[in-house]
């Protein structure tokens, strides 16, 4: 996964959501906290979802990249199957 993390650092509701991340003392918020928008590579524990994919490179269809990548239905599709 490639995030261009300078740019999270740009977006206000990230900066609020890392604030309050580190607030909470959660699990990465000492480094959060020490590192911040120098940081240049992340460990990403979060569930994905097809919805929230911009582009997948390496071979095969994006269907079969994301199910291996772990990547949940779109939030509009959860929606539906429970309405």
């Amino acid at each position: 996964m490639v995030l261009d993390i300078g740019a999270l650092w740009t977006d206000q509701g990230f900066v609020a959501a890392a604030g309050d991340y580190v607030t909470r003392g959660g699990r990465e918020a000492g480094a959060i906290g020490r590192i911040g928008p120098r940081q240049a590579e992340i460990v990403l524990r979060a569930p994905l979802r097809l919805d929230e994919i911009a582009t997948l490179s390496r071979p095969g269809d994006f269907d079969s990249l994301a199910k291996t990548a772990g990547a949940t239905q779109t939030r509009s599709e959860r929606t539906s199957q429970t309405a």
